[in-house]
């Protein structure tokens, strides 16, 4: 009967050392690898403001100035640091405010409606650059700096090497927001200014970082687009299009002391790890062993 339960207990171990390891739920909150704006300044008159680009300095701009001139930022993250062949559970995206249009820096004042600010899954590399980088505040950064070659800037994704389909890159994401929040205005006591905000997890959300996860050459990050960026025509008297920006701290900005940088929030799933191939053949090995002993035992017999 002994050997019975031993070979018994042999083959189970074997059998339960063949499974998969368990796999567990994962909180991970990662700092973004790249962060710039890019600026339409009067774009469509023909300004040449069009090349200004802000790759590396402390804020990131969405919305217009008092020109209603747009600026957009863009956003990425690096995923190496999840296994591949994780699930994707979970996806938050959170922006600190650092400046609100029309407060000029000083703490108070500023844009006072609430806004939506959207992010688009872009399809298109671009170039961070270093422009920008030798400011120490958000205050007189919002016209950009003369790009340089390879930066993104509102005609080009690398400047003097290639351009957006559209201006403004707006034509190279999907089309439709994976994500939305609602920005407040004001900069007094309860205002927007240095408060962390977040763009939900939605499907949507969550999809675009699982197929940057599955497929890392993709991986080109969000658009950071608000939605009042110009005039409604149809709404000639509101003027929803003038002064509407929300600067976001960058995380060149959070090194200065300043704020708190992007941060992608993920929640995922590792792949479950099979059983490590010594342990696998230690496991049959021993089966192996016992099942000799057992016929030698038999032949005695």
């Amino acid at each position: 009967m002994s050997r019975k339960i031993v070979l018994g207990v042999a083959l189970l171990g074997t059998l339960s050392l063949s499974q998969p390891i368990a796999s567990w739920a994962v909180q991970i909150s990662l700092q973004a690898n790249k962060d710039a704006t890019i600026f339409e300044n009067a774009f469509q008159s023909g300004d040449n403001g069009a090349t200004n680009s802000n790759g590396a300095g402390p804020g990131m701009f969405a919305g217009s100035n008092s020109n209603q001139s747009p600026r957009r930022g863009l956003l990425s993250f690096d995923l190496s640091s999840i296994p591949t062949g994780s699930t994707i559970t979970s996806a938050q995206v959170q922006l600190t405010v650092g400046q609100i249009a029309g407060s000029g820096g000083s703490g108070t004042g500023g844009d006072q409606i609430t806004r939506t600010i959207d992010l688009f899954k872009l399809n298109t590399d671009w170039g961070q650059g270093t422009t920008g980088s030798t400011s120490t505040s958000i205050g007189g950064t919002g016209q950009g700096f003369p790009g340089n070659p390879g930066d993104a800037t509102w005609t080009d994704n690398k400047l003097g090497q290639s351009q957006w389909t559209t201006p403004g890159a707006l034509g190279n994401t999907t089309g439709v927001a994976s994500a939305s929040a609602q920005i407040q205005g004001g900069l007094a006591v309860g205002g927007a200014q240095n408060q962390t905000f977040s763009w939900g997890s939605t499907p949507q959300l969550v999809a675009d970082v699982q197929s940057w996860l599955n497929t890392p050459s993709i991986n080109f990050g969000w658009l950071v687009k608000n939605v009042d960026e110009v005039d409604n025509p149809a709404t000639p008297s509101i003027n929803e299009g003038f002064q509407t920006f929300r600067a976001f701290y960058t995380k060149e900005g959070e090194a200065l002391g300043l704020g708190t940088g992007p941060r992608l929030l993920l929640d995922y799933t590792p792949t479950p790890v099979p059983a490590p191939a010594a342990v696998w053949l230690f496991g049959s090995g021993l089966a192996a062993i016992v099942g000799l002993a057992r016929r030698n035992v038999n032949r005695k017999v």
